[in-house]
């Protein structure tokens, strides 16, 4: 996605981008429509039967204060946390790419035809005109009615991209899905990754940096301090449990400011003083370097080379690979 907004942008182009709310999606899923697609995209046999017996003819009842409620018959859902529930919902929802690149309509960069974007249950349209944004809301919309899928569209928005003049301003830009307008939002959350539509990261550095420090000093009660486990113990956790949340997209963090690189290291030296019991006035130096700590900034460029090496010696048939080389050759 990134790509495809930078090189719009880069050509001095608006484009307009609609993040869809999929509302309880996996608990949502018309088991009868799941089934005739994996039939369809030849899960047969025994395979078939077995996925149909796993979800037909399922009751369920409510264990509360040691008594049962009546059992219920399950009739539509795979289930939340389920090893097979995200790739059922994929079968659900595949067959609206076709449709959506059928019309014609959504980005393109040189020759590779992005109209859309799914990530699990998470559904982003984008289009650089409003038209086409419009067209492919409509088809999502008699979509997701002919196959039981239900998108909350207030909870539902868009962003622009480039175009100085649409920018700011109260302009009614007559975005809907299914009769209900879309909010015009500036940042939004799509697959875990803060969004800005002028792809500055400041706002989301800072968000994962709150994120992280809520999740450190919730360790506490549990031995995350110098009283409690050992500063070896403490590091592993840092480093298996807090940095992960803290870094999570960072290899997508581009144009990085001053402030945001200290902002992260600040985090880190936080940590770092609890795990010692340090007075924060201590040395910036000994506090996370008697640790073993990488800087933060590192932690980041090394993800971006794990990225970059993935793009890089990835087949060609994957659309981000094509995109990337394309821009990359431009």
């Amino acid at each position: 996605m990134k790509e495809t907004i930078s090189y719009y942008i880069e050509n001095n182009s608006c484009i307009y981008a609609a993040y869809l709310d999929n509302e309880k999606a996996f608990n949502g899923v018309w088991i009868t429509g799941l089934l005739y697609k994996l039939f369809n995209i030849g899960v047969r046999g025994r395979y078939w039967r077995i996925i149909k017996s796993s979800y037909q003819d399922i009751v369920s009842s409510v264990f509360f204060n040691g008594v049962y409620s009546e059992s219920c018959q399950i009739k539509q859902g795979v289930g939340q946390g389920r090893t097979l529930s995200s790739w059922m919902f994929l079968a659900m929802i595949n067959d609206l790419i076709p449709e959506l690149i059928s019309l014609g309509k959504g980005a393109v960069v040189n020759d590779s035809h992005i109209p859309c974007i799914l990530i699990a249950d998470d559904t982003s349209l984008i289009s650089p005109t409003l038209s086409g944004l419009r067209a492919m809301l409509d088809t999502v919309g008699e979509y997701a009615s002919k196959w039981r899928l239900k998108y909350n569209a207030s909870k539902s928005c868009f962003m622009i991209f480039g175009g100085k003049k649409h920018r700011y301003g109260n302009k009614s830009f007559n975005i809907s899905l299914n009769g209900t307008a879309l909010e015009r939002v500036f940042n939004v959350k799509y697959a875990g990754i803060d969004i800005d539509c002028n792809l500055r990261i400041r706002n989301a550095v800072s968000s994962r940096c709150k994120k992280g420090l809520t999740v450190v000093n919730s360790l506490a009660p549990v031995g995350f301090t110098s009283s409690g486990m050992s500063p070896s113990h403490a590091i592993k956790i840092w480093e298996k449990v807090v940095i992960p949340i803290i870094l999570y997209g960072s290899e997508l963090w581009s144009e990085m400011t001053k402030q945001s690189i200290c902002e992260l290291e600040i985090t880190q030296r936080y940590a770092a003083r609890r795990i010692q019991g340090l007075d924060r006035r201590s040395s910036k130096e000994a506090t996370t370097v008697l640790l073993g700590l990488l800087r933060m900034s590192t932690r980041i460029e090394r993800s971006k080379l794990t990225l970059l090496n993935k793009f890089l010696y990835e087949t060609e048939e994957f659309i981000w690979k094509k995109v990337f080389e394309q821009n990359r050759s431009g």
